[in-house]
């Protein structure tokens, strides 16, 4: 028989409870950096045309990370709520519309995306030889 372990962020000293939980998310936000300024790197290998391909894509990642992370933030605020209530079925409800949100948002992008490339792009500046129209 395995004892459930139930996490209490309400009880104990506020400063290590701060940093046991903002330590993983810096590592994780660093390890992006890393892997961003890497991928930079490898593709100003391969030219300027690529470096600069990638650079016009910039634009278009930010605005769906910025989705990406808004979804996230308010799907932990929701569903935190819901566990500090003690309501797992709401906790599973609550994860569950997230996760179809995000792949509904998901089809939504990359059917937008793949519709507005060229205008997009030759609005950036981008000249419609190196994205293929």
């Amino acid at each position: 028989m395995t004892k459930k372990i139930k996490a209490n962020l309400t009880e104990g000293n506020i400063t290590k409870l701060l940093i046991r939980l903002t330590i993983p998310m810096m590592t994780g936000m660093i390890s992006m950096i890393i892997f961003n300024l890497v991928d930079t790197f490898y593709i100003g290998q391969l030219g300027k045309n690529e470096l600069a391909a990638m650079s016009f894509t910039f634009p278009v990642v930010m605005v769906v990370q910025s989705i990406a992370l808004g979804l996230g933030m308010g799907t932990s605020s929701v569903v935190s709520r819901a566990i500090g209530q003690g309501d797992s079925f709401k906790v599973k409800r609550l994860s569950s519309d997230a996760l179809i949100l995000a792949g509904l948002i998901v089809a939504v992008a990359a059917i937008t995306g793949e519709l507005t490339i060229t205008p997009l792009f030759t609005l950036l500046g981008a000249d419609p030889f190196f994205f293929g129209s």
